[in-house]
């Protein structure tokens, strides 16, 4: 696989300090409201933080997919921990194997990659992605499907969204962090190193335009028809999303 290490760019650490930031604000506002919450909640969160910022300084694709499968890992751990009902063993279930989905097209965009330049590193890979595929290499166009797939998972795009149907039954710093701001980011990160792939990708350019904005509209009605301010939170993610 070759070497691995951490690599530091401005975007990198922007993000980081955005998605820190949160983390703080939604624990201090926990600490500040006296509310109560589970024992375990805080090492998991902080777990999540501390693999969350390996993941976005990770220089090597191998990497950042083992800090990803670390982070879904908490993200379903968090309804076993703070739910007292049996509903927590099927939601946590099914909000992880949804984002393992996300993280197979993922990995299958990397072995692609993998196969077709013979290296992992991040920066050299993409750059030797982008070349192939304005020379109309149709097997790195599987690429960009793989990171689309895996991003919009992560982002919680209609119906994907599902994953993050767990939130309203958990603590508010938790629902609001992990679900809402945590994941999603990590989606956005890896949107933004997509988008020159995409670009060059006449078909799939198009319908990423189109699905996301007809599941922004969709998934936007359907928040105006909920009740639970909770619940509409999973439908305004996945309009942002979209």
């Amino acid at each position: 696989a070759g070497a691995m290490g951490l690599e530091v760019s401005t975007l990198s650490l922007y993000v980081i300090l955005a998605i820190d930031w949160a983390a703080f604000l939604a624990l201090f506002a926990t600490v500040a409201r006296d509310v109560e919450t589970r024992r375990l909640s805080g090492p998991v969160t902080l777990l999540a933080l501390g693999v969350a910022n390996g993941a976005l300084l990770a220089d090597h694709f191998l990497a950042r997919y083992a800090a990803l499968e670390i982070v879904a890992l908490c993200i379903a751990l968090i309804p076993l921990i703070e739910m007292k009902s049996p509903r927590a063993v099927p939601l946590a279930w099914s909000c992880y194997l949804l984002l393992r989905l996300g993280d197979a097209g993922l990995l299958a965009a990397i072995l692609i990659l993998h196969a077709a330049g013979g290296m992992l590193r991040i920066a050299p890979v993409l750059e030797f992605a982008q070349g192939a595929i304005e020379g109309g290499s149709a097997v790195l166009g599987w690429t960009v499907v793989g990171f689309a797939l895996a991003a919009w998972v992560k982002l919680g795009g209609w119906p994907f969204h599902l994953w993050s149907r767990a939130g309203p039954s958990l603590s508010l710093a938790s629902h609001a962090w992990l679900y809402a701001i945590l994941v999603p980011g990590l989606g956005g990160y890896l949107l933004y190193y997509l988008t020159p792939l995409l670009a060059l990708t006449s078909p799939l350019r198009t319908a990423a335009l189109w699905l996301g904005a007809g599941s922004a509209v969709l998934t936007a009605l359907f928040a105006l028809a909920q009740r639970d301010h909770r619940a509409a939170l999973v439908y305004v993610g996945a309009t942002q999303a979209g």
